[in-house]
């Protein structure tokens, strides 16, 4: 649908494929990656194709691949710098301290969550070391899109019986550890302490050992 000012209007062609098994499935934002794929694909034969001017389709491609290249000194009508992201990782991660609290391949709830924090940098610089019940990729997986617990982490909802909540999504998800960033973790801090876990603070983040504590608490 054509949405404008919030509100539904039109429908638009892709509507017309809706219904068909497969292409319902589809996500429009993929058809134009797939497009430059093949675009890219056809190129690359191109420039690789033999003949006497070969060097000049060399030089051409050169020179789109320079073109791509960000201008990391451009601002916008603002004057407000476009590429002026900096994100710094807690001492737990860049120091590698999480080598010695977390096992390899555990799952982690990192607070900040998903798209609010850096999980999927430090998951990069941990070199996959551990598991993430979190992530940022422009989407959340499925059962997160109803999950009560990804909306208050999200901050889209507001709390109920969170303490109930949060055990569930531990449980459900193996969460071994929450890595929270000191100080920035709103209201979680407390669930935690209703939870019954005990609050490490090491590099620059609080860890809460959730294996040890509910595997002790189960029944």
């Amino acid at each position: 649908m054509l949405n404008v000012d919030g509100h539904p209007t039109i429908s638009l062609p892709f509507k017309l494929l809706g219904g068909y098994r497969l292409l319902n499935e589809v996500t429009p934002a993929r058809i134009g990656i797939y497009t430059a794929l093949g675009t890219a694909l056809a190129a690359a034969m191109w420039v690789a194709a033999p003949g006497i001017f070969r060097w000049r389709r060399w030089l051409l491609g050169l020179v789109a691949v320079i073109c791509l290249f960000p201008n990391a000194s451009s601002v916008r009508a603002t004057g407000e710098q476009i590429f002026n992201e900096t994100y710094q990782s807690p001492a737990f991660i860049s120091d590698g301290r999480y080598r010695n609290y977390l096992r390899r391949g555990e799952v982690i709830l990192p607070v900040p969550f998903g798209p609010f924090g850096s999980s999927l940098l430090w998951q990069a610089q941990a070199q996959g070391y551990f598991r993430l019940a979190s992530g940022w990729f422009g989407y959340y997986p499925g059962d997160y899109s109803t999950s009560m617990v990804v909306g208050q982490l999200s901050g889209f909802h507001s709390f109920t019986d969170p303490v109930s909540l949060m055990r569930s999504f531990l449980v459900a998800h193996r969460v071994g550890a929450v890595v929270m960033i000191a100080g920035q973790g709103g209201p979680w801090p407390q669930v935690m302490s209703q939870l019954g876990l005990e609050r490490i603070t090491v590099g620059g983040v609080w860890l809460y050992d959730v294996a040890r504590t509910l595997s002790a608490s189960a029944p």
